[in-house]
């Protein structure tokens, strides 16, 4: 029998509140940054009651690490745009300091871009960034699993107002070194994703994306994850959204999750947030 699971949480939202906020150093660099903290008391019965901020080795519904420390600079000289960013889990991987995104792109016109270095997958209709979310947890109990997190390599994407596309080969799509970089070499396997995204009707965003890690190095298989979520703006107020994965890599590495996701703004400064997930 499953044990039953009593918990209530509490985010800090005043931490949040100016997060996006950006602070423009000159004509040229900008900084952003924020700090995220969240807080649940947490009870299952049988088992160990556990107070205090999230963290995302403890085996709680919606794990994952809502505690974030975050301060990224921006260089734009066109047509080119650099981004490096210092990024600091309380709770994760050891009190892990990162260097999280470290990137350039080259925007060479007509909705096409290319980028190089170290930066964010595709994949995931939830935010990696705890102040991007609607919510506090991450669906099914896992830190982003199984949508993979940052990697390095090379993409190619482009932008209309109706579509939007992007693939990009990097060093490993997972990593056994956690969301916040890849494995760090080719010599042994690599990875490729590639997205398609759809906003010609009003207020509907379609997105589907794939992605494979060849067999070799930490990965005893090859790995194919695919993604699909809609979007739907349904009133000025409400938005729901729906998404299904479904990643195939061999016995004990396999799997399907997906969540139902609801929205609504009570007004500017209120909002609440309903989801169902499953895996």
């Amino acid at each position: 029998m499953k044990p039953k699971i009593i918990a209530t949480a509490l985010a800090f939202g005043a931490l949040s509140a100016t997060a996006l906020a950006d602070v423009k150093l000159d004509d040229h660099l900008t900084f952003s940054g924020w700090a995220v903290g969240a807080y649940m008391n947490y009870k299952p019965s049988p088992g160990d009651k556990v107070d205090g901020f999230f963290d995302a080795s403890k085996p709680i519904p919606g794990g994952g690490d809502s505690n974030d420390f975050l301060a990224r600079l921006t260089a734009n000289y066109k047509p080119v745009t650099a981004v490096a960013s210092i990024n600091w889990f309380p709770k994760l991987s050891a009190n892990e300091v990162s260097l999280l995104d470290a990137y350039a792109t080259l925007d060479v016109g007509n909705g096409f871009s290319l980028t190089g270095g170290k930066f964010l997958s595709y994949l995931g209709y939830e935010s990696f960034y705890p102040t991007l979310m609607d919510q506090i947890t991450y669906a099914n109990g896992d830190f982003l699993a199984p949508i993979p997190g940052y990697h390095t390599g090379g993409r190619l994407d482009y932008s209309s107002k109706e579509w939007s596309f992007g693939v990009a080969g990097v060093d490993s799509v997972y990593s056994p070194k956690g969301p916040t970089r890849g494995d760090g070499e080719i010599k042994h396997n690599g990875g490729v994703e590639a997205f398609a995204s759809y906003t010609g009707i009003e207020n509907l965003t379609v997105w589907g994306g794939v992605a494979h890690d060849t067999k070799g190095g930490f990965e005893a298989h090859d790995v194919t994850t695919i993604d699909l979520w809609a979007s739907y703006q349904l009133t000025k107020a409400a938005r729901a959204a729906i998404e299904f994965v479904n990643k195939d890599g061999g016995t004990g590495n396999s799997g399907s999750n997906w969540l139902m996701f609801f929205n609504y703004a009570f007004d500017d400064h209120v909002s609440s947030t309903f989801r169902l997930s499953g895996e």
